[in-house]
């Protein structure tokens, strides 16, 4: 739980090494479309990332695009409820 306020660009360059994280919370954690777009640069590098939860943030279609193509193939869930994605993020 990232609600301290640590910031999500501090905590993105440690995914880096964490090769077999395979869950990920992230609820409530504050990111925006600016910091979603600079963490799921590092996603690439979770080959064994099974769980992104992304609930309780401030994400926008905008950044649901820029993460979308980032997602490891080995995700198998990705949850975004009470985030701000309106429809240009469904279609």
């Amino acid at each position: 739980d990232l609600s301290f306020n640590v910031g999500i660009s501090v905590v993105a360059p440690a995914l880096n090494g964490l090769i077999n994280l395979q869950f990920l919370f992230l609820e409530g954690a504050d990111i925006d479309d600016d910091s979603i777009k600079a963490f799921a640069r590092y996603l690439e590098s979770l080959k064994k990332l099974e769980f992104l939860v992304l609930n309780k943030n401030k994400i926008k279609s905008k950044g649901l695009l820029a993460l979308l193509p980032q997602l490891p193939r080995s995700l198998r869930r990705l949850e975004l409820s009470h985030n701000r994605i309106g429809n240009k993020g469904t279609g």
